[in-house]
């Protein structure tokens, strides 16, 4: 079991003879609990054997995870924030998922530019909205000049400003207002929102000029999500990945030879290595031992040091006394210093010393 989440272990030595009790907590259960949130990108649309080959089932077997896949496929920005604030069975299970959770990923962004933009093609071609990939992609080999056409109407002032205001609206409303849910029903969940990839920079000998037509609106998104990461989420920058591959081979990563973005088997493993990259950083912060020193002249001035480490200069409702010599008693009386949250301090056998005092 890797664990990976919320782990804690506080660790106070005390040098002497004082008795002190440790707080060794532990947040993490035999399975921590994965929710996948987003679009087909977590769903594993087209993808083949997505019980071994998509990012989210690699993420839950690599650190032995309880994964509720809640991904949508299709799903934007306002689909998703319309799930978080309903109140039907469905947004009432969504919620409930998200608040149990220990880790969250999500995949978000891309319907709101790539979707319009697809539809453009297969309108374009007289295609219904629901055809194929392979469908898609012998109509686009029997009429290439259909991408000609379509970078031009990316170019128009009506496409230009419906997929602007589609970027905006994710940058400025519905982006931040969908962590905010989420941190709201969950405030110490781990957090981890992908940037948005350009499947065009898959093939940019064939798709360079619709590679970045279309960044002129992925990157002010790509923007957002790196600049509200301080609400409390890690951003695993995928675009970056795919875009420069700066540590994979070249070797495509998306299905675009058939005209489909979703990422293929090695695409999902990119985003994967993205995703542990993080987690195993986040794995050795967490499960750092603190150790700290706490050391008196003699007992009497250990205990005293402890105490006032753990409460706030001396400050406590109550306190327990032991005998100087009495270090059996002292071990006894620890549970009840863990009960009562009092410091253990030691006493003379009639009286107390200036220093306790």
């Amino acid at each position: 079991m890797k664990n990976i989440f919320k782990s804690a272990l506080s660790l106070t030595v005390a040098i002497g003879l004082a008795v002190v009790p440790m707080d060794l907590s532990w947040a993490i259960s035999n399975q921590d609990t994965y929710v996948a949130l987003g679009d087909s990108i977590s769903t594993g649309n087209v993808l083949q054997d997505i019980e071994n080959n998509l990012f989210v089932n690699k993420i839950k077997k690599e650190y032995e995870l309880d994964l509720t896949n809640l991904a949508v496929d299709g799903i934007d920005t306002t689909k998703m924030l319309a799930l978080l604030n309903s109140n039907d069975k469905n947004g009432i299970a969504y919620r409930k998922a998200i608040s149990d959770a220990e880790l969250i990923t999500i995949s978000i962004g891309a319907n709101n530019i790539l979707q319009p933009i697809m539809n453009m093609v297969k309108e374009e071609l007289n295609l219904s909205l629901d055809v194929t990939g392979k469908q898609l992609q012998q109509a686009i080999k029997n009429n290439p000049e259909v991408l000609s056409k379509i970078f031009i109407k990316l170019q128009s002032e009506e496409v230009m400003k419906k997929l602007g205001e589609q970027s905006a609206l994710f940058v400025n409303t519905e982006f931040p207002q969908i962590i905010k849910n989420i941190k709201e029903l969950n405030p110490n969940t781990e957090i981890m929102v992908q940037t948005i990839y350009n499947p065009f920079c898959d093939d940019l000998n064939k798709y360079f000029a619709l590679a970045n037509a279309i960044d002129s609106y992925i990157s002010p998104m790509n923007d957002a999500i790196e600049y509200y990461s301080n609400m409390g989420y890690e951003v695993v920058d995928v675009y970056k990945a795919f875009r420069f591959k700066e540590n994979y081979l070249q070797v495509p990563l998306t299905n675009m030879n058939e005209f489909d973005p979703h990422p293929n088997i090695a695409g999902n493993e990119v985003i994967f290595n993205e995703h542990k990259i993080i987690l195993d950083n986040l794995d050795k912060e967490e499960n750092k031992i603190e150790v700290k020193k706490l050391a008196g002249n003699d007992r009497y001035e250990t205990a005293i040091k402890v105490s006032q480490e753990r409460f706030n200069n001396g400050k406590a409702s109550s306190v327990i006394l032991v005998g100087k010599d009495a270090v059996v008693d002292g071990l006894a009386s620890a549970p009840l210093a863990v009960s009562e949250e009092a410091p253990i301090l030691f006493a003379d056998v009639n009286s107390l010393n200036d220093e306790t005092k």
